[in-house]
C-alpha cells in the first residue's frame, strides 16, 4: 500500500494559539469555536465514509456542521456574506466569505473552507502507484492541485482592512479539510505561494485515524499582510 504521512506533532507542525497544549485551560474565543470545528468535522466525515455515503462528499458537506458549532458556542452566523469586495467580474454575484461570526452584532470571526481533493486523473494515478509501489516503504504523494486560495486569501484579507480604530478585534481564518495525505505537508508546500499571508497554524490539525481513510483539518491564521493583487479574478 501506499506511503502513510505521519500523525502531526507539535515539533512538525507549530501552532501560534497561545492555548494549545495546556490541559484545562480556560480557552477563550474563538480557540474553542475552531477547535471544536476541526473535531466535528474528521468526525462526522469519518461517519459518511464508513457508511459509504462518499457520493454526497462536497464543501457544502462541511457547511450544517461549522454552522452548528459556530452557533452552539454563542456566534451569530452569516453564510456566505457579501464581503464587499470589488471585482473584475462585470457581472453575476459579489464575491462572499463562507461564514461571518457575530457577537453582539458585531463582526469578528470570518472563516473560508477549502476541501482539496483529486480529479479522476489523478485517483487513478494514485491507485497505478499504490499498485507498483506495495512492497515499497516509501512512495511519491500524490497531491490534489484544486487548492484555489487567491480569491480566500484576498478576501479574508479584506474582511480584516475593514477594522477600523476603536472597534472589536477581528480574526480571519482559513479551513482545509480533507485526507491528510493529502493535505499533511508543510504550510509553504500546502498554501504554496500564498503561505506568507498565513501565520503558522493555529491549532495542531486534527486527524481521524480510524485505520482507513484519514480524515483531518488545518486552521490557518490570515495575517495582515496586504494582499498583491489589486482584484479578485
Amino acid at each position: 500500500m501506499s506511503h502513510k504521512l505521519p500523525l502531526p506533532t507539535p515539533e512538525k507542525y507549530p501552532v501560534t494559539s497561545k492555548y494549545w497544549g495546556i490541559p484545562d485551560a480556560r480557552y477563550e474565543p474563538p480557540f474553542e469555536a475552531l477547535f471544536r470545528i476541526q473535531r466535528a468535522l474528521v468526525g462526522h466525515v469519518s461517519f459518511l465514509a464508513a457508511v459509504e455515503a462518499n457520493a454526497a462528499f462536497s464543501e457544502l458537506l462541511l457547511y450544517e456542521t461549522i454552522l452548528r458549532v459556530l452557533m452552539i458556542q454563542g456566534y451569530e452566523v452569516e453564510a456566505q456574506k457579501d464581503c464587499e469586495y470589488r471585482t473584475k467580474k462585470k457581472r453575476g454575484p459579489s464575491p462572499t466569505i463562507d461564514f461571518v461570526a457575530l457577537v453582539s452584532g458585531v463582526e469578528r470571526l470570518a472563516l473560508e473552507v477549502k476541501w482539496p481533493r483529486l480529479s479522476n486523473s489523478q485517483v487513478k494515478e494514485e491507485a497505478a502507484e499504490a499498485a507498483e509501489v506495495e512492497n515499497r516503504c516509501e512512495a511519491r504523494r500524490v497531491l490534489p492541485k484544486d487548492l484555489k486560495i487567491v480569491a480566500d486569501t484576498a478576501k479574508l484579507g479584506h474582511f480584516l482592512a475593514k477594522q477600523g480604530q476603536g472597534r472589536a478585534e477581528r480574526a480571519a481564518f482559513l479551513c482545509v479539510f480533507g485526507r491528510w495525505n493529502h493535505i499533511g505537508q508543510d504550510k509553504k508546500e500546502l498554501l504554496r505561494e500564498f503561505h506568507e499571508y498565513y501565520s503558522d497554524e493555529y491549532l495542531m490539525p486534527v486527524v481521524a485515524d480510524l485505520g482507513r481513510t484519514r480524515f483531518a483539518c488545518r486552521i490557518f491564521q490570515r495575517n495582515g499582510k496586504r494582499f498583491a493583487a489589486a482584484e479578485i479574478d
